[in-house]
């Protein structure tokens, strides 16, 4: 308790009142504590009671209408959770698509993040990755029928009155709820199919093309890089995926290096030069997709595309190292906790040839790792 006192005073008197105010905020719309989930539910459950005494129901049109709020919610691969949790209640309800309206937030169209997160992603850049991630993110599940940014936030209030099967289940503009990872964990355990994604036949093509070109007939393991300014304990050791590319033969695996999105402008690391480098599939959902899909293996350090594999109807095989930096503040140790993500457990929706590693990504740890997933395959179990 004491730590987590000093560490709200450090916060307090680095960033002011206005910290404050916005930490203030994002409780209130998306608790992180058990007692604001418990307000917030008992809030949205009263104000769904309301709606149904002041309004007749509406009519269903066959959709699920999902509401992904900016003003509570993440331009970031976070967005593949909120596709699966969408998901899972249409099958639920026996519904055929989904219509995704991406409504803005207040804060420029956003929500307000953490200083230290504005000064590595600024406003402008999120905007763009709404068409770059959240988009065609989207478009990877195929009872998707749409998805469009809505003009502002009024123009959401006439949709959701006239939605019968809206998710998140109690949404509504005026008190935005966030998706939560729990969702589909939870279906997990009680034994339901989670997976939803699919890549876009034109970009499965490309790779095809692509692959047979570059690597020959050889297995083709991915690396994928985490090279981003916030949070930089997170990023990937470099040296050591070189050593560890270096150490493969080169007769029987081809190496690809998938960069950051933010890097992909730039030419691969010195220590990953000699293997296949493709920015395209940084800067390509679609394409990313593909190549996962097509892959041997995809590795890479705790970040959000990998979160593709996990959700992808196909079984990918896929190994995220680093899930816990060494200096991982106690704050986000407790948010993991806090997503349903307990430290050294591997989550639910996991299926064979998939793992997550919480060790550092060192040249043993993921050689180690690379070894027993080869393993598994030659011998059919994953």
């Amino acid at each position: 308790m004491e730590s987590a006192w000093l560490r709200f005073h450090d916060r307090l008197t680095q960033y002011g009142l206005a910290w404050l105010w916005r930490r203030l905020r994002f409780e209130w719309f998306t608790p992180a504590t058990q007692a604001g989930r418990a307000w917030l539910g008992a809030r949205l459950r009263f104000r769904d009671v309301c709606r149904r005494i002041a309004r007749p129901a509406a009519t269903g049109d066959g959709a699920l209408h999902a509401f992904y709020d900016l003003q509570v919610s993440p331009v970031t691969f976070d967005v593949l959770w909120f596709v699966a949790g969408a998901e899972l209640r249409r099958r639920a309800l026996g519904l055929d698509r989904i219509d995704v309206a991406i409504v803005p937030g207040t804060h420029g169209g956003l929500r307000a993040e953490d200083p230290a997160y504005e000064n590595v992603v600024d406003a402008a850049e999120r905007r763009r990755r709404v068409d770059q991630v959240l988009i065609p993110a989207f478009a990877l599940c195929p009872s998707v029928a749409g998805a469009r940014v809505l003009a502002d936030r009024g123009e959401a209030r006439p949709l959701r009155r006239a939605a019968r099967h809206v998710y998140p289940a109690l949404y509504d503009p005026a008190l935005p709820v966030s998706h939560e990872p729990r969702e589909a964990l939870a279906a997990a355990r009680r034994g339901e199919f989670v997976r939803c994604l699919r890549a876009p036949d034109a970009a499965r093509a490309w790779i095809a093309d692509w692959a047979a070109r570059e690597a020959g007939g050889r297995r083709l393991v991915t690396v994928t890089l985490r090279q981003y300014g916030y949070r930089a304990g997170r990023n990937s050791d470099v040296p050591e995926w070189g050593r560890f590319a270096r150490g493969l033969d080169p007769a029987l695996y081809a190496v690809c290096v998938v960069p950051d999105t933010a890097e992909s402008g730039n030419p691969p690391p010195e220590e990953l030069r000699g293997c296949l480098y493709l920015p395209q599939a940084s800067r390509d959902v679609g394409v990313r997709m593909a190549l996962y899909d097509a892959a041997f293996a995809n590795l890479g350090v705790n970040c959000g595309p990998l979160l593709l594999p996990l959700f992808a109807e196909r079984a990918i095989r896929c190994v995220m190292f680093k899930m816990l930096p060494a200096d991982a503040a106690p704050d986000y140790v407790a948010h993991m906790r806090a997503l349903g993500f307990p430290e050294n457990v591997q989550p639910p929706i996991l299926r064979a040839g998939q793992k997550w590693v919480w060790e550092p990504d060192t040249y043993s740890v993921i050689a180690r790792e690379f070894q027993a997933l080869v393993a598994e395959a030659e011998t059919g179990r994953a």
